[in-house]
């Protein structure tokens, strides 16, 4: 086996998921993304079993300790050894796998070496690295065992010349790949997405489409709606705290209620909220965003994790926001599909004149072949005129005459609806917000909106698509609906605010347009807006990233 030189150490556990998928190994290795499910749930509860089955076992010295972390430089390799035998003078990596061996009669190999059959070849060439970190410490080392629990098999690994080959080799491919800036393409139609905890993170299928490398409509590998939830905390002068794995939430009146943390996905605080250290540590520690909004609804900060991932798509971003051409194609993508979506959602609820739905869609495509950022925003600015001058049209109920609407205004919002709007534009800005940083680009770098401090430029331009397809269709439908009504305001001279009654009532109906499932117009599977904000930033970051994929922010049908 020949030595590979190297500057840093592979650890020997990304060696199996290279081989298992080099797409995986780049999103995990390099670029420093991962999610749970319930497989890497189960298979690292099982390493625990393993870990505590060799602590179990009392064997007197000199035999060898029952884990191990060594690392070879030589081959430039890292590890931990769970569990070792000793058999006969010689040391024996075991490893305990939670799926199921092959088939007897399944071909087994990598880099087309042919390899033993009755375990699988990232299985085998892991226990072989092992086995290579053994040999470093000055050990004997032939063989190694592989236990795969869900088939109840126990293997005898060879650490023969074909073996010792195919990690070589495995070793030298995997840090080639490591070196490269483009992950991998993903692999076509493989059994090996479903199930992956990586799929919704990796997008496969959707990549393999965007690039023209199929036209298959792809498969919906990751759950369409999210697991946990957003917590939201209106009360004045309520804490909340942590105990055990639970947040507290104390109302200055009331009774305390108690919230298991796996349900919370990220916490909205609007005014005199108190949080306990513990509690923030916990949430910031779980990668859980934490908004803080005015009593009155205005988003003051968010604050997150320090452990940003994906560096390489950071600068990326960094460098397209430096490049003009880049940056105005960007621009242009996120205005034509935000004119596109305001066009729509007219036609969907009100009659509008012919005039304004031909002069929207002429805008939308100018919009698309736009030469500069100036122009650029004169047209959406127009676009902004002609939706709101309509806007109006698509409320039904009959509302006061404090409710009539003359365009958009801001800073104060001068009229009800208005108020809605603004308040729900924050809100829907903390949701990009935190798929950007899941995502690890920078929130604050954007193409549209100028880079300035304190505007969250990316998560603004990553929105604008999304204004009239969440927030504007949800005040439209409270307020058709009767949900909100003229007592869930406060009316002063030239300023309406929304009561903490309004607002909650709000929250609910926005929760419920986040959940609701749709069909992607461009993937032709369900999915909830919720998902699609998080699916959008991760394309994105493949296209900047210099993944071969056609950027385009959903345009609804």
């Amino acid at each position: 086996m020949e030595a590979v030189s190297s500057t840093e150490a592979l650890p020997v556990r990304m060696l199996n998921e290279f081989v298992y998928c080099p797409r995986l190994f780049h999103i995990e290795h390099v670029q420093g993304l991962f999610a749970e499910n319930v497989h890497t749930i189960e298979g690292s509860d099982e390493h625990s079993r393993q870990r505590t089955r060799a602590e179990d076992q009392e064997t007197p010295w000199p035999a060898p300790p029952r884990r191990l972390h060594l690392e070879c430089e030589e081959y430039g390799l890292t590890g931990i050894l769970d569990a070792i035998d000793s058999e006969d003078g010689t040391l024996a990596p075991v490893d305990y796998k939670h799926g199921v061996a092959p088939d007897n009669d399944r071909p087994i190999g990598y880099g087309g070496i042919a390899l033993a059959e009755g375990a699988w070849a990232n299985d085998q060439i892991q226990v072989c690295a092992q086995g290579v970190l053994l040999e470093a410490g000055g050990h004997r080392c032939d063989h190694a065992y592989l236990y795969y629990r869900a088939s109840k098999k126990r293997v005898r690994v060879a650490l023969d010349g074909r073996l010792r080959a195919a990690t070589t080799k495995a070793i030298e491919d995997a840090r080639a790949t490591r070196e490269c800036r483009e992950p991998p393409m993903p692999l076509i139609d493989s059994p090996k997405c479903i199930g992956c905890s990586l799929a919704e993170i990796c997008l496969p299928d959707e990549t393999l489409l965007l690039s023209g490398r199929t036209s298959e409509a792809p498969r919906r590998l990751a759950p369409g709606r999210e697991d946990a939830g957003i917590l939201y905390i209106t009360g004045q002068g309520t804490s909340v705290g942590k105990s055990g794995e639970r947040l507290t939430v104390r109302p200055r009146e009331g009774a305390k209620q108690t919230i298991p943390l796996k349900d919370i996905a990220h916490v909205s605080l609007f005014g005199n909220v108190q949080v306990t250290a513990q509690a923030l540590s916990e949430l910031l520690r779980d990668g859980r965003t934490i908004a803080y909004f005015s009593r009155g609804g205005w988003l003051r900060g968010i604050a997150h994790d320090f452990s940003l991932p994906n560096v390489l798509a950071r600068a990326a971003q960094f460098r397209a926001m430096a490049d003009d051409a880049d940056r105005l194609r960007y621009a242009r993508a996120f205005v034509a599909a935000k004119i596109h979506n305001q066009r729509v959602l007219l036609m969907r609820n009100t009659d509008p004149p012919q005039r304004a739905r031909t002069e929207l869609r002429d805008l939308a495509r100018r919009a698309e072949e736009a030469t500069e950022t100036g122009a650029l925003m004169g047209l959406e600015g127009r676009a902004a005129a002609i939706y709101f001058e309509h806007f109006a049209g698509m409320v039904k109920a009959e509302l006061p005459r404090a409710f009539d609407m003359a365009g958009r205004n801001r800073r104060p919002p001068r009229d009800p609806i208005n108020a809605m709007l603004s308040f729900g534009y924050a809100v829907l800005v903390r949701d990009v917000y935190a798929a950007l940083v899941a995502t690890g680009l920078d929130p604050m770098v954007g193409y549209l909106h100028a880079v300035r401090a304190g505007r969250p430029a990316l998560a603004l331009d990553i929105m604008e698509p999304y204004r009239p397809l969440i927030v504007d269709s949800v005040v439209v439908r409270a307020l058709n609906t009767g949900e909100i009504r003229p007592e869930h305001f406060d009316i002063y001279p030239g300023q309406v605010s929304m009561t903490r009654t309004g607002r909650q009532a709000f929250l609910r109906a926005y929760e419920r347009r986040m959940d609701e499932l749709i069909r992607h117009p461009d993937f032709d599977y369900s999915i909830s807006y919720r998902r699609v904000l998080s699916v959008e930033c991760r394309l994105l970051a493949k296209a900047l990233s210099g993944e071969p994929i056609a950027y385009r922010p959903l345009r609804t049908r």
